[in-house]
């Protein structure tokens, strides 16, 4: 939460320095910053607020800055946490979630605790009521994306402002 909050507040600060920056006298220095503001909002969207965990009947979906992957119940062989929350699926393949990290790695497991102990029950719950026995593992297929419009959004962004240095 507190990442999210900072997210938009960095937000704020990138929106003013574009107005001020598109305001500024010099029409090389306006494109400048307008099109460096617009790459970082892009990166702050993409590593601060994309990232997440969603739990549901259906399995885990870990939405990652590059990457998404959905990984269903009876797929799941461990779930742990490793600086943050992980699952290992039944192939022995490691999916970690880049949005539930360890707040505090001596005592306090933060959010990667949370998650993983919600994981836990959700998972125990959907075994108690017979939801995961005799289901068949090759009918549990991960499905993987890639994050093309966030890749391609920061990588022309990145372009867009390299060419206005070279301007």
């Amino acid at each position: 939460m507190f990442s999210r909050v900072l997210a938009y507040i960095v937000w704020a600060i990138l929106a003013a320095a574009a107005i001020s920056g598109f305001f500024a006298g010099n029409s090389e220095l306006r494109w400048r910053v307008v099109a460096l503001t617009v790459f970082l909002a892009v990166a702050v969207w993409l590593f601060y607020l994309r990232p997440s965990v969603e739990i549901s009947d259906g399995g885990i979906l870990i939405t990652n800055p590059l990457r998404s992957v959905h990984i269903p119940w009876p797929a799941v062989a461990e779930l742990d946490i490793r600086g943050t929350f992980v699952v290992t699926d039944r192939e022995g393949n490691r999916h970690s979630a880049y949005a539930a990290a360890i707040a505090n790695k001596r005592n306090n497991l933060g959010l990667a605790g949370e998650v993983k102990t919600f994981a836990e029950h959700r998972m125990n719950t959907l075994a108690e009521a017979g939801f995961l026995s005799n289901v068949r593992p090759e009918g549990a297929q991960l499905t993987t994306r890639h994050n093309t419009v966030g890749i391609t959004a920061l990588t022309v962004c990145a372009l867009v402002f390299v060419i206005t240095l070279s301007v």
